[in-house]
């Protein structure tokens, strides 16, 4: 989904980390239950990439991530296969 993508690369441009990201993804995720499918995909996707990151992007998107999955937004099964 494209709103999935959309929500991590602005969290991502960001200089700092902003916690309204967290709630929209944790919103979305109590919401509508497509949406943990497709941040759990987009967790895969970007750690796949984590080496490409630049550091300020690397800590907003893993703060957001640790984010939904502190809240269990979405399953901790998605760190099972790395």
């Amino acid at each position: 989904m494209e709103v999935c993508k959309i929500i991590i690369d602005e969290c991502g441009q960001k200089r700092i980390y902003q916690s309204f990201f967290g709630i929209l993804g944790r919103r979305l995720c109590s919401l509508y239950a497509k949406y943990i499918k497709c941040f759990e995909k987009a967790f895969q996707d970007q750690y796949e990439i984590v080496h490409h990151l630049e550091n300020d992007k690397l800590k907003n998107v893993s703060k957001f991530f640790a984010d939904l999955l502190i809240t269990n937004s979405i399953r901790w099964s998605v760190c099972i296969y790395f």
